[in-house]
């Protein structure tokens, strides 16, 4: 059997992808604490990646765990063909992607808050407030 020296030298230069294959192995095998140790190397750099994304640290969190979920609900279909974080960095910003549009799309207004609105007797009250009182009129001149 001939190897691929290239496969040996992406493998030799990133032994974390080898261990997380592994990991991945593992888990599939029914070993939940290979699933544990691939979120607890994984989690702050994910969540790094989103708070540059949404500058929300309690959104930050919430996506970081969606991501997770979501990685681990389809860790069947990762094909490693590209490294663990890559699979999992796509699904991050995906997700972030996708928070931010609706968040964007959803206005938010205060309920105790109502927008002004111009009126004659607003437009008035302005007029009046700003009337000096104590000078007369220039129109009466």
């Amino acid at each position: 059997m001939v190897q691929d020296p290239k496969n040996n030298a992406q493998k030799a230069e990133n032994p974390a992808g080898s261990e997380d294959n592994l990991l991945i192995s593992q888990y599939l095998q029914g070993d939940s604490a290979a699933m544990e140790k691939l979120i607890i190397r994984y989690q702050d750099r994910i969540y790094n990646v989103i708070l540059k994304i949404c500058a929300n640290p309690s959104d930050a969190a919430e996506l970081t765990q969606e991501t997770f979920v979501k990685a681990i609900s389809n860790i069947r279909n990762f094909g490693q063909r590209s490294a663990f974080y890559t699979w999992l960095f796509r699904i991050a910003v995906n997700l972030t992607i996708s928070h931010c549009k609706r968040k964007a799309k959803i206005k938010f207004h205060p309920i105790d808050q109502q927008e002004p609105q111009e009126s004659e007797d607003g437009k008035r009250a302005l007029k009046e407030f700003i009337q000096d009182k104590s000078s007369p009129d220039p129109a009466e001149l």
